[in-house]
């Protein structure tokens, strides 16, 4: 398995241990404050968050997949008041571990993982492709390959595709 690092990060910024080293936002809590950027708002922080659901959409598109299993759920209520939506809201309250998420709720999943309502990987069906969000506003995308079109397409987006190499661990 590959695994493809997914981020707003820079590769640019990274010391020789691979760590980001510019000041930069990473949660969607740091909205109104300062960084290299100057201020983030909603407006700048959603952008960026469409940026990650849009990649998310190009990978499935791309391996032929219209649904993902929530594994590992852990739901954060701390930060349930970042939930914005009653469509997000609905599926918070609905979801459990080993939910299983079509494409036209898998969007929504997303929203919630990256704004750390939710904690959680998304595995498909066929068990080839693995979707896991770290702390930081980090993406990781383990598959066979991912075509050189779709990392393009993330790329034009403003996003960054690194390969990374991580343990070899079986996916859940």
């Amino acid at each position: 398995m590959n695994c493809y690092r997914i981020t707003k990060y820079n590769p640019t910024f990274r010391d020789k241990n691979g760590n980001y080293t510019a000041n930069d936002w990473t949660s969607i809590s740091d909205i109104g404050k300062t960084f290299i950027g100057g201020v983030l708002s909603q407006t700048k922080y959603k952008q960026t968050e469409d940026s990650y659901v849009d990649a998310v959409k190009i990978i499935l598109k791309e391996k032929g997949i219209s649904k993902m299993m929530l594994c590992s759920l852990e739901k954060n209520d701390d930060m349930a008041e970042f939930v914005f939506s009653a469509k997000e809201k609905d599926l918070f309250n609905r979801i459990d571990d080993n939910f299983c998420v079509e494409l036209n709720e898998l969007e929504t999943a997303v929203r919630l993982a990256l704004r750390e309502v939710i904690w959680c990987n998304l595995l498909s069906d066929t068990g080839d492709l693995k979707i896991e969000f770290g702390y930081d506003y980090y993406m990781y995308i383990r598959c066979n390959e991912m075509e050189e079109a779709a990392k393009q397409i993330i790329l034009n987006s403003g996003l960054f595709v690194e390969e990374v190499i991580q343990e070899d661990t079986p996916l859940d």
